[in-house]
């Protein structure tokens, strides 16, 4: 069974008589807006962010009827003389599915709001990054750091996906056939990381995202550890990420996914020696910034 989430969409209408325009069939005509936002979890307004896009299927009538908007708050404005029922459908982040709800549009009170729950799938790292800015995820869903938002996205002159793999075990790394046996110092306790082999074998105009699995490991916590992740500038991603290809053991689960430009790792897989080395390197970096 697929880890679900849940959230609540707050659908907002207002509305208002056009006092200029003559009347429809005897109706007045009315000016009406739609907004879609999210509630968090202590029931704040903030904005649909989980969702790529939003789709008004509006009645027949109208020029258009089915409405696409690409920006929160997703806002539609429109007029006319009478009320219907449309469906309202919600497009999850990163391909995840659609959520479609009804919303009655009527001209009984000036502005009114409906709460829908709608359930998420947990399935995709970039969209359970986005869940976890309206309230928490379960600590086993993946989630990516990625550097468009974060900073942690290794860009242009900083591709590890053949360097220094070679300690891997094969069954959790897929790997470049054309890894050099690169020698890289490794990065103890986050100091001493030699960068200059890294950069040897780095093809240009590559990206790489690092994507991680967020839980408990004995002393370390590990949902401060990834959160600190998001705070580091390129070069010091880099060191995180050699740091663990350099102390890589067969028991943690590693993978490089060169295909997609992509460096996975679960933290609960690795020894609590790495982790508390990667966590003393993260506070020494972001300690002026938090």
């Amino acid at each position: 069974m697929v880890e679900s989430t849940k959230r609540t969409v707050r659908v907002k209408t207002k509305q208002s008589k056009i006092e200029e325009e003559p009347p429809v069939e005897g109706f007045p005509v009315h000016r009406w807006s739609i907004e879609v936002v999210l509630l968090d979890a202590e029931g704040n307004e903030m904005p649909g962010n989980i969702f790529d896009r939003v789709v008004y299927h509006l009645h027949p009538t109208f020029v258009n009827p089915n409405r696409t908007i690409k920006k929160a708050p997703f806002r539609i404005e429109e007029k006319g003389w009478g009320g219907f029922e449309m469906s309202i459908s919600l497009f999850l982040a990163e391909k995840s599915g659609e959520r479609k709800v009804k919303h009655d549009l009527h001209f009984g009170l000036p502005e009114y709001d409906i709460e829908h729950t709608i359930n998420i799938p947990l399935t995709k790292p970039k969209l359970n990054l986005l869940l976890q800015e309206s309230g928490p995820i379960p600590a086993s869903a993946p989630t990516v750091l990625d550097t468009a938002n974060a900073q942690a996205v290794l860009d242009n002159d900083a591709d590890l996906t053949n360097a220094g793999l070679d300690n891997i075990n094969n069954d959790n790394v897929t790997q470049n056939n054309n890894i050099n046996n690169t020698a890289v110092t490794p990065a103890k306790r986050g100091r001493g990381a030699s960068m200059n082999n890294v950069e040897e074998t780095v093809p240009k105009n590559k990206k790489q995202r690092v994507t991680l699995q967020v839980a408990m490991k004995g002393s370390i916590d590990l949902e401060k550890l990834a959160l600190g992740l998001t705070k580091l500038n390129e070069e010091q991603v880099i060191a995180i990420v050699q740091m663990i290809t350099d102390n890589a053991t067969p028991e943690m689960n590693v993978k490089n996914n060169a295909e997609d430009g992509e460096f996975i790792f679960d933290l609960f897989s690795m020894p609590e020696g790495l982790l508390k080395s990667m966590n003393e390197f993260i506070q020494q970096h972001t300690l002026s910034i938090e």
